[in-house]
């Protein structure tokens, strides 16, 4: 009985962290698409260097609120990543990190999905409404003040 708790117990805790991994599906519907280059205090970077958090996207202005979490999708809309809120505060912004929604997904991976699903640029949004783009296999894209 002991040894069928046990393998229960960790049959659940593995089927339960391996959910938490997966990346988000899904689609991304935009009624608008602004490149981040011309935004200006909007940053992609594909790494987070000290934090150890993966890709991060950084909201100087607050465009999308207090959202908990973007979807990242292809530019056919089919979603293939995410990025969860860490923090929204002055004078920082929005920081977005892939590993607070539980992205586990490589940049090599990031980047082919990203081609498999219409092409090199990705689209980053709530779900609907407007949407930012950037390019998938660059290592920094757009600028924040400082």
């Amino acid at each position: 009985m002991k040894y069928l708790f046990a393998i229960t117990a960790l049959f659940y805790f593995s089927s339960f962290c391996s959910h938490a991994n997966a990346a988000p599906s899904g689609t991304l519907s935009c009624s608008s698409v602004t490149d981040v280059s011309g935004l200006g205090n909007v940053l992609y970077k594909n790494a987070n260097k000290h934090g150890g958090r993966g890709r991060s996207f950084l909201d100087q202005d607050h465009r999308f609120g207090r959202t908990r979490r973007l979807l990242v999708a292809g530019s056919n809309g089919n979603v293939i990543g995410c990025f969860g809120l860490w923090a929204c505060d002055r004078p920082y912004g929005c920081r977005y990190y892939q590993a607070m929604c539980g992205d586990s997904t490589s940049n090599q991976t990031f980047a082919v999905n990203a081609a498999r699903n219409g092409g090199t640029r990705v689209l980053v949004g709530r779900g609907t409404g407007r949407c930012f783009s950037f390019p998938a296999n660059v290592s920094r894209y757009g600028s924040v003040r400082k």
